[in-house]
């Protein structure tokens, strides 16, 4: 026998495995070579085998019995495995059929040959039980159509080589799970560049093992071992679609037969201005720099760069795990939702959506004008200033026209468009009671419309709508997040540590002063806003909740007192960054 076959049944886990040379040596030559035509069964369910089989090379399907005539695929074997034990050693007929699905070699042992090498080798047990679990377990994922991990078929056209290493490398670095990138080229010789617990590459020729008639297979057995697979490969696979392409190639046509996931072009010249991809669903890649080639050399790369903070969103999009931050509304405290953006930098947390209501949609919009938390505050303290403007109109209490011309003044001409990451802001329409979310035209409108608490400032006409403060609604928007794309949607909502619930009371002759108009409004809105709507908990994957004590319904004038709250958001982020890493596994927790 090969070194090649000797080294698949003696490998940790297999059949032989942590048995003496020489008595491998002895059952091996005492096997019977056997071969299989495609299509040719092994082992039919409910017939007596009488023999194992060591498959060498080739593959072959697993099928029960199901309703009428129909069969259901339970299992794929290939190179390695071991079919027939579990009825050669209990004596009972076999449970399935096992047919070739190409031409098949494989090594067959009576039961009086197994029986005596157990009796000598008593751990043949062990490793047999080993390999039934494995495939109860795989057989189990196939009854629920769960496919562990991901498939992605790269059609590279004239793209340059380290753009599939780049991704690879990205993908392990984000998922932390085993990733390989497998390249078939029709005349390569076959290399690996293993890297740790990096991403592995190998290039192999496209036959045999790895050509089209037994690749599925292939690729079947390597999902034992890989839970993100990238091939590359100049011919279709039944896999999504990610195209890589040259600075100067044009875009390929994206037809109903060949889906397209994503297309990345690298390496470019100029930093795109938006994080992930252009309207055309192009994601343009900057040129690595020595730092990136290193860390793809290397197998893992961060976002720390903009070259890898692109192929970082690509590798998040693959692997289902783009985040969304969904910040609600809460008045004064919304200066928590900065303790909590803080907190979540220092752990490494790229946000790829953001959607914001009342307060935290200020918040949301000056964060996704690229405002570092700190300065977020200082622009929370200006604008407290300029708001108090008692207005003479059946309208309003306060006038919105310095928190119109304050709005303005931080980017009057800026757009939705504009923004380095996709931002979303929910208003409420008065008349119709309707949700109205913002994510195109002027920002400055749009924020002016979630934060005007009805009947404290005035209602905003944009377009057919009569808008105020979103929190009315939708205090906290971790559903229009997840509407955005966001397949992890991380959610902040503002806790009041005020007693809520019901209370008894002796009713009595009123005492005492009347709160003032100003409080009793801004702590109604206050009460609507903490509360979480079912729709928004249900797209909730991580909820962060500040504890706000002794939060007080103040006047404007001291909104700048709730400062005090950006520590009560650092501490509920941290409190919250195990949940947060289980979700977002390339998250730094040790702080």
């Amino acid at each position: 026998m090969s070194t090649a076959a000797f080294a698949l049944f003696t490998a940790p886990g297999s059949l032989f495995s942590g048995l003496p040379a020489e008595v491998i040596d002895g059952v091996l030559a005492s096997a019977r070579s056997r071969e299989y035509a495609a299509g040719e069964p092994l082992i039919v369910e409910g017939e007596h085998p009488k023999l194992m089989f060591l498959v060498l090379d080739g593959f072959a399907d697993v099928f029960i019995d199901g309703r009428g005539a129909q069969q259901q695929l339970i299992n794929r074997v290939g190179p390695g495995s071991i079919l027939g034990e579990m009825s050669l050693l209990s004596g009972e007929p076999a449970s399935a059929t096992v047919r070739a699905t190409a031409p098949l070699h494989a090594l067959t042992l009576t039961r009086d040959q197994v029986r005596a090498l157990a009796d000598r080798q008593p751990r043949i047990y062990q490793n047999i039980g080993a390999n039934l679990a494995l495939k109860i377990a795989r057989a189990d994922r196939r009854s629920v159509g769960h496919a562990s991990g991901t498939l992605t078929w790269l059609d590279s056209r004239d793209a340059p080589p380290h753009l599939a290493r780049a991704l690879a490398a990205s993908i392990a670095w984000h998922a932390r799970q085993p990733t390989l990138l497998l390249r078939l080229h029709k005349d390569a010789a076959q290399n690996e560049r293993p890297s740790g617990p990096g991403a592995h590459e190998i290039v192999v020729p496209a036959d045999g093992r790895f050509g089209p008639h037994q690749l599925a297979h292939t690729l079947d057995d390597l999902r034992r071992r890989y839970e993100h697979i990238l091939v590359e490969s100049t011919s279709a696979l039944n896999a999504p679609r990610v195209v890589l392409l040259g600075p100067a190639t044009p875009n390929p046509a994206n037809t109903p037969a060949q889906r397209t996931l994503l297309t990345l072009r690298g390496f470019t010249g100029s930093v795109p201005a938006r994080s992930g991809p252009d309207a055309r669903g192009v994601l343009h890649v900057p040129a690595l720099r020595t730092t990136d080639a290193e860390a793809v050399s290397a197998g893992l790369l961060t976002s720390a760069t903009p070259a890898g903070a692109q192929i970082g969103w690509a590798a998040r999009h693959i692997t289902r795990r783009k985040v969304g931050l969904a910040l609600g509304g809460g008045g004064l405290k919304g200066y928590a939702h900065l303790g909590v953006l803080r907190a979540l930098e220092r752990a490494g947390l790229h946000v790829d959506y953001l959607a914001g209501t009342s307060i935290g949609g200020v918040v949301a919009s000056l964060y996704a004008l690229n405002h570092a938390p700190d300065t977020i505050a200082d622009v929370l303290d200006a604008a407290a200033e300029t708001l108090v403007r008692p207005a003479l109109s059946t309208r309003s209490l306060l006038s919105a026209d310095r928190l119109r011309g304050f709005l303005r003044r931080q980017g009057e001409c800026v757009t939705f468009d504009d923004l380095p990451l996709p931002l979303a802001l929910v208003a409420c329409d008065i008349y119709s009671g309707r949700e109205v979310v913002f994510r195109s035209g002027l920002i400055w409108p749009a924020v002016l419309a979630t934060v005007a608490v009805p009947g404290l400032f005035p209602a905003q006409p944009i377009g057919p709508y009569r808008l105020v403060d979103g929190g009315v609604l939708n205090p906290v928007p971790a559903d229009v997040a997840r509407d955005m794309g966001a397949d992890v949607v991380v959610a902040v909502r503002l806790r009041d540590e005020r007693p809520l619930g019901q209370a008894e009371a002796r009713a009595t002759i009123p005492t005492g002063q009347s709160p003032s108009m100003l409080e009793v409004m801004t702590r109604s809105v206050d009460l609507l806003q903490g509360r979480l709507s079912p729709r928004a908990e249900a797209a909730a994957d991580v909820l962060i909740e500040p504890r706000c004590e002794g939060a007080p319904s103040l006047g404007l004038r001291s909104f700048s007192r709730g400062r005090r709250y950006i520590k009560a958001g650092e501490a509920a982020a941290m409190a919250a960054l195990p949940s947060l890493s289980r979700a977002i596994p390339w998250l730094v927790t040790s702080h």
